[in-house]
């Protein structure tokens, strides 16, 4: 598409899947006329050398056998979590998902949300967006933290 369309620019990031958020690192894949014009303004060295190195590290064999050990292991998370949260009697629906993350609407989002923060499980109330009343977004964790989760909700129902 790039070229067939001098204005297009596709941009991705080493940060979810490739466990490097921290390093703030990403690639654009563009044009060369986008490129030239980007290349006038960035900073003379807008990458730090430890990122370079992360990056690249990741980037072998070795780390994109990592990557997709991750990717395989949080979608199979995402799908258990899914299961478990809508035979919950307090959630309505849980939105379909190809992410790092559910979106999950509950009878009382404010609730359940308080529910997990008294217990230390920090989501993000989406409930204000178009479309997303009483919902929260859930990001997918480890096993142990995804069970935390399940196991607060479910007692935050019976404490109701």
């Amino acid at each position: 598409l790039i070229a067939h369309h001098t204005n297009l620019g596709v941009l991705r990031t080493l940060s979810k899947a490739w466990a490097l958020a921290g390093a703030r690192i990403g690639c654009l894949l563009a044009g060369t006329e986008i490129i030239a014009l980007l290349r006038k303004i960035l900073a003379p060295y807008p990458l730090s050398t430890p990122s370079v190195a992360a990056a690249l590290a990741a980037l072998t064999a070795a780390g994109m056998s990592l990557t997709r050990q991750r990717i395989a292991l949080t979608i199979a998370e995402r799908e258990r979590m899914a299961i478990a949260l809508k035979r919950l009697p307090a959630v309505l629906d849980v939105l379909p998902s190809r992410a790092n993350f559910l979106c999950v609407q509950f009878e009382d989002a404010s609730r359940a949300y308080r529910t997990l923060l008294s217990g230390g499980v920090v989501v993000r109330d989406v409930s204000r967006q178009p479309a997303l009343g009483g919902c929260l977004r859930l990001s997918i964790g480890t096993r142990e933290e995804n069970s935390r989760l399940l196991e607060l909700l479910i007692r935050g129902e019976a404490a109701a």
